[in-house]
């Protein structure tokens, strides 16, 4: 069986004071997007999927790129674009599927029990 390590053993994103390494800029529009998406993400489907909440935070945040470069008049590759809105259709439905049972599991609030 391992030992858990020392938080100053482990990086900053495992402790998590970072979301992600070698960052230019944290206040970027882009940064700053991709920080809402993820804590959107996170808030539904809760801290276990925190890969899934990731990944698709990133997708989008790409996808919004590429529909800028359209909007704008600049060639993008047709196929890429089909592909990343493939894979964020498919990530969004492992979102719902995984919100609906986080939304289940977790237990009723104080407005939840006094609604009742």
């Amino acid at each position: 069986m391992l030992t858990p390590r020392s938080k100053k053993q482990r990086s900053a994103i495992t402790n998590g004071r970072r979301l992600l390494h070698s960052i230019d800029d944290p206040q970027s529009i882009h940064s700053r997007r991709y920080r809402d998406l993820y804590d959107e993400y996170l808030a539904r489907v809760g801290a276990n999927n925190d890969q899934l909440a990731r990944q698709t935070a990133t997708l989008v945040v790409r996808r919004e790129q590429l529909d800028a470069r359209v909007i704008n008049g600049q060639e993008i590759d047709d196929w890429a674009l089909i592909r990343l809105a493939n894979s964020i259709s498919r990530l969004l439905k492992d979102i719902e599927r995984l919100e609906a049972h986080h939304t289940q599991s977790r237990e009723p609030s104080l407005a939840d029990a006094l609604a009742r």
